[in-house]
């Protein structure tokens, strides 16, 4: 063990034949075996023992730990001076412990009492110095980084993304990591900025339109989250896009038991209900609308017979037309009709049912078939100029083997204009993920002029010359 590394704090020194005592623990030394860590100027030995004087205080040589004067080097440029003999002041050893308690020069027992008063005095001069301030840290010491400013983190991507959006408008990674940096930062213009040039570009895309009206409603701007609405309800046929306007209405329209404000929310919210249905309620992914619309009016006050009746009415037809479309959740839309009528009259169920019955078990085995290609359909992909790489003409694929089989008449309709919806939904949702594909386009085109719908025709082919002029 080294001088270094040694704890100090309290050796004590018997008079004992031939023995060295410490709280350290060292083994008992005989006399020629005193360690060299014990200076030699501070024993005094006889013939006849090992310590039977001690004349000055107990030091350990070769340490320096706070030097009065400054040492030259550092810990990167070591001294060329020599320590052991460099001439100053300080004692050659640090003193061990309390050293009044090791020995007192006063005391008139001891021998060589000058040296030991001198040394004393020393020890006390030492112990009661302030340590030196600490040096500041030269200029060639420090890094060069450290000097310089740091940039913000936040800033530098934010930069990255906006270049990287500038040299290509429909990098769709970098709008969306742009989307997410700004809507982090606290700046409402800037986020409206950023989403208003995205949704520029992508106006079919109905998450980011979800997102912008988040953000407005999350700050309370009404009047901004109903121009958003305004802006992209019509042409952005989203499930979830439609059920968020929904909530908002509900939101806004508040039902109270009761009250004839309760009665006037209602009659708003059955009406947004209604609209929304009429819009997106073919969309196999419609399921969960139909069934917070039945719950709906299943909770709706009635104050006498003829009201209640009507209610039931309204829902028996909201059921029988939820049963006939092909929609994710059907099965369990048919079990609680099949409960409604029951519950209400078990005669006339049974003919309601059996009716209704070949309606729904060709819209359930419709909507098994239709799985095939609609659930690897990637509705989540921002639409951009095709690449023509093996998913997109994958993705490319399935909207046509969709169109296809709406065109098939799979689920026998009789009613040619409930045909017609069909084809037409699913054409308009092929246009807003394929948009920049102008098959697509050229296909809905010549379906509109077949149905003799001449001004939609042209409209439809003026859109798809805006969004794809050099390819038209």
């Amino acid at each position: 063990m080294s001088a270094m590394q040694m704890d100090v704090s309290d050796i004590t020194i018997k008079k004992e034949e031939g023995t060295f005592e410490s709280p350290l623990h060292f083994t008992s030394f005989p006399e020629q075996n005193v360690p060299s860590l014990i200076s030699r100027e501070a024993v005094q030995s006889s013939n006849s023992g090992f310590l039977n004087e001690l004349s000055v205080p107990l030091t350990i040589t070769g340490i320096n730990t706070n030097p009065s004067v400054p040492i030259t080097g550092s810990i990167n440029r070591p001294s060329s001076q020599n320590f052991e003999n460099s001439n100053t002041n300080v004692p050659r050893g640090v003193p061990v412990g309390n050293v009044s308690n090791v020995i007192d020069p006063s005391d008139s027992s001891n021998s060589n009492t000058d040296g030991s008063q001198a040394a004393f005095s020393s020890t006390q001069k030492y112990l009661s110095r302030e340590p030196p301030p600490a040096a500041e840290p030269a200029s060639w010491q420090i890094p060069p980084s450290a000097l310089q400013p740091k940039k913000n983190l936040k800033n530098v991507q934010f930069e990255k993304y906006e270049a990287r959006v500038s040299e290509n408008v429909h990098d769709t990674e970098a709008w969306l990591s742009l989307l997410a940096e700004v809507q982090a930062k606290a700046d409402i213009d800037k986020v409206r900025d950023t989403f208003e040039r995205f949704l520029q570009k992508f106006p079919t895309s109905s998450r980011q339109w979800v997102q912008y009206a988040e953000y407005e409603l999350k700050h309370e701007y009404y009047d901004r989250v109903e121009s958003i609405f305004a802006r992209c309800l019509r042409s952005v046929l989203s499930v979830d896009l439609w059920k968020f306007y929904l909530n908002y209405v509900r939101r806004m329209n508040q039902v109270e038991k009761g009250s004839t404000a309760s009665s006037n929310a209602r009659a708003t919210i059955s009406a947004t209900y209604e609209y929304v249905l009429n819009h997106v309620g073919l969309d196999k992914d419609a399921g969960t609308l139909w069934c917070d619309y039945l719950f709906f009016l299943k909770t709706g006050e009635t104050h006498n017979t003829w009201e209640e009746q009507q209610k039931m009415d309204i829902m028996r037809k909201a059921y029988q037309k939820a049963i006939c479309i092909p929609l994710n959740n059907v099965e369990l839309i048919w079990k609680e009709y099949d409960q409604f009528e029951n519950a209400l009259n078990k005669v006339t169920a049974k003919k309601f049912l059996q009716d209704r019955s070949p309606s729904y078990m060709t819209a359930r085995a419709a909507v098994k078939e239709m799985r095939r290609f609609t659930d690897k359909i990637n509705k989540n992909l921002i639409p951009t100029p095709p690449k023509w790489n093996k998913t997109e003409k994958e993705q490319l694929s399935y909207w046509k083997e969709w169109i296809e089989w709406e065109k098939s008449n799979p689920l026998a309709l009789e009613d040619q204009q409930a045909l017609t919806q069909r084809i037409i939904y699913v054409y308009k949702q092929a246009m807003m993920y394929l948009r920049f594909y102008p098959e697509i386009w050229f296909e809905a085109a010549n379906y509109w002029a077949s149905i003799k719908k001449e001004e939609e025709t042209v409209a439809l082919l003026k859109t798809a010359m805006e969004i794809m002029p050099d390819r038209l």
